[in-house]
């Protein structure tokens, strides 16, 4: 996970790898995502269907302006994907 948050987010969103698994398990407690069984060594985990509404939530809600290493607006706008194009809109024409 931590590969595949610096090779898709790292121009715009750092994380170091003690804060992956604090946070999934966090992410896990309040039910927001579940461990899906798979085949091989690797843990794999999936948004539940409160978890795709937080996520859209949270990407609605205003964006805060944070240094270089952490752009709020750039992540939401990766997870775009889970929420309306008038939330994503939103967002950008306020950022403008």
């Amino acid at each position: 996970m931590k590969h595949t948050i610096d090779t898709n987010l790292n121009h715009f969103w750092k994380i170091n790898f003690g804060q992956v698994y604090p946070t999934l398990k966090r992410l896990e407690e309040r039910g927001l995502i579940v461990e899906e069984v798979t085949n091989g060594e690797r843990k794999q985990f999936a948004l539940t269907e409160n978890g795709h509404v937080e996520l859209a939530r949270w990407i609605a809600e205003p964006s805060i302006e944070l240094p270089v290493q952490r752009n709020d607006l750039l992540l939401k706008l990766y997870f775009a994907r889970h929420a309306s194009k008038e939330v994503s809109l939103q967002k950008i024409q306020e950022h403008a």
